[in-house]
């Protein structure tokens, strides 16, 4: 045989050799099933054990259904039935141990993932109720309306005619200009990165055209509304925590000790607490 074939033949052959080394050692030696030439293909045996050994986060609703029969029950009767709820509650874990509450995913990119209007009337997914986000509400909370357990129009919370006196925005909406403070509110885990900046500071309305400062509401009433403590219990409702007003610094506006922004105790401005001899 002539060089010139011999050559390259030997080179196909070493690379062929080379492959099948390598094959024998990188490739698991329970892979496939050997004896009939790995008629399952892409199956290794030994990933069983593997995924046994991972720590499931989705229960699925059934385990939702457990302790909340009368939510599960009702949304039986409308479209979103096909929907897991920890597609919008998130995985269950552990819960109610850990976590003990399950964050709710409000924001209306979620809503809009099936609720996009699609023009494609070929296409099952083009039945689904949707919207032009762009002109529809844009930058609203889908839910501030729309009730997602019991979502038909019948049921919506605003009518038509509510929207022509309806003054709040939404946290969206603030956001586009105060990003630096929804910045702060994510840097430090804790409960008032869920509350809606209206709570505090007033319906948006034309803000910042009119008004153009939001009036602040420092009260004490308005944090005692949820920081109540409840008789013989430690916390307020729904685990949040809790003071007893007549004896937790009576008189004194909340504000002047705790940051709202930033409320945990280990944020707490001592030197203010210490100059009107609070505890």
């Amino acid at each position: 045989m002539k060089s010139h074939v011999l050559r390259p033949l030997l080179v196909i052959i070493g690379l062929v050799v080379v492959l099948l080394v390598f094959r024998y050692f990188y490739v698991p030696q329970d892979f496939g099933i050997h004896e009939n030439g790995f008629t399952y293909g892409l199956y290794r045996t030994g990933a069983v054990a593997d995924w046994k050994g991972v720590t499931v986060k989705y229960q699925g609703e059934e385990s939702c259904r457990a302790c909340h029969r009368d939510v599960f029950d009702s949304r039986l009767l409308y479209p979103h039935k096909i929907i897991e709820c920890e597609n919008c509650h998130g995985p269950a874990g552990n819960h109610p141990t850990d976590p003990a509450k399950l964050p709710i995913d409000r924001s209306r990119a979620l809503c809009l993932r099936c609720h996009t209007k699609l023009r494609y009337p070929t296409s099952a997914r083009a039945g689904i109720v949707g919207i032009d986000p762009t002109t529809h509400n844009p930058g609203f909370e889908c839910s501030k309306c729309h009730r997602p357990h019991q979502p038909s129009v019948q049921f919506l919370r605003y009518s038509a005619d509510d929207w022509k006196h309806i003054t709040y925005r939404g946290r969206d909406y603030c956001e586009n200009c105060h990003k630096d403070m929804f910045d702060k509110q994510g840097g430090y885990p804790h409960p008032h990165a869920a509350i809606e900046c209206e709570s505090c500071h007033g319906p948006a309305r034309k803000h910042p055209a009119d008004p153009p400062k939001l009036v602040i509401d420092p009260k004490r009433e308005l944090c005692l509304g949820c920081h109540t403590r409840l008789p013989g219990s430690s916390t307020a409702h729904d685990g949040i925590k809790g003071i007893d007003p007549v004896s937790h610094n009576p008189g004194v506006e909340c504000v002047k000790c705790h940051d709202p922004h930033r409320p945990a105790l280990q944020l707490l401005d001592w030197t203010k607490v210490r100059s009107f001899g609070g505890a």
